[in-house]
């Protein structure tokens, strides 16, 4: 046999055995009408390596975080303009599958959470004696 071939085998195994130990968080993200919010950013950290994992909730508002380690994560929402109280102290073990839903509330939009043409569009220029430097509110 040879190297390459069990470099490959040995990967294998070690790969199958990682995916096989991962565990998943899954849930739905709601916005302030209590409808399914979608594309909102919904983000796991592993608060032992500091690694997030980030996925958008889909058009029903449903989200699936997989192939997660075991550890101790918090799982938070981003979505400009809305917020959700996040969930720390979230363990998981190995092959563990965890459900948590979050209801959006209306909230600032923070001005490092969008793209400069996204601001420039909010009619705000950077000579604007009103403008908060850190966030806007928009209705």
């Amino acid at each position: 046999m040879g190297l390459f071939t069990r470099i490959g085998l040995i990967g294998t195994v070690v790969f199958a055995t990682s995916v096989a130990d991962a565990a998943t968080i899954t849930g739905t993200v709601k916005g302030p009408d209590g409808q399914a919010f979608r594309g909102a950013f919904v983000q796991a950290r592993n608060a032992k390596t500091k690694i997030t994992v980030s996925v958008l909730s889909d058009n029903q508002g449903n989200y699936r975080v997989p192939d997660l380690g075991p550890g101790d994560y918090r799982v938070s929402i981003r979505a400009p303009g809305f917020s959700a109280a996040p969930r720390s102290d979230v363990k998981l073990s190995a092959d563990q599958s965890a459900a948590y839903d979050f209801a959006l509330a209306k909230s600032f939009v923070k001005w490092n959470e969008i793209s400069m043409y996204q601001g420039s569009s909010c009619g705000h220029s950077s000579t604007s004696p009103n403008r908060s430097p850190r966030t806007s509110s928009i209705t």
